[in-house]
């Protein structure tokens, strides 16, 4: 009987400890840019998904009132979003900006953005937890960003937890509009 309760509480720690060594590996590869690690840690269709999803939407929202500029935005805003994202959000893209901001911290040319970016993620940690048994949350703080909370969510798949969404913070989408 103690044996089976010890196997039920190592099976128990060891799923609650899984998604935040997900976390922690991803965020140990993007400080150094390691494409291998985002490749396995990201489901790279889901994220830029949800990323066209949210851009697609502040386009339309924030052309509202301007008739033309609406038209355009509404007609033609998804599609520019999509090839963009498509292109631009992928493991070898993210790893090399990582790459970059890790070599202008060693070469201690940087800006205080890339400075943020280079720094250890885990420093800008303020929650991280489940919110179901298949979901988990990570929020991450930074002072550059005016309400600069970016979720990060990470979802069960096997005994993996892969990145499924980024939720970026309102005030970056803001600026889209403008």
């Amino acid at each position: 009987m103690k044996r089976l309760i010890a196997i039920t509480l190592l099976a128990i720690v060891g799923y609650a400890a899984l998604p935040y060594w997900s976390a922690y590996s991803l965020a140990q590869g993007l400080k150094v840019g390691d494409r291998a690690v985002l490749e396995r840690q990201v489901d790279w269709d889901r994220v830029r998904a949800g990323l066209k999803d949210d851009i697609s939407q502040v386009l339309v929202e924030g052309n509202q009132d301007n008739g033309a500029r609406a038209f355009l935005a509404a007609a033609l805003g998804p599609q520019l979003v999509d090839a963009a994202l498509d292109s631009l959000v992928t493991p070898a893209n993210v790893a090399s900006l990582a790459q970059g901001a890790a070599d202008r911290k060693a070469k201690r040319e940087e800006t205080a953005a890339a400075k943020d970016v280079a720094r250890d993620p885990v420093a800008h940690l303020t929650w991280a937890f489940f919110t179901s048994p298949s979901q988990f949350l990570v929020t991450l703080e930074t002072d550059k960003v005016k309400d600069g909370t970016a979720d990060l969510y990470f979802e069960r798949q096997g005994l993996s937890w892969p990145l499924v969404r980024v939720k970026l913070p309102d005030s970056a989408l803001s600026g889209l509009t403008s």
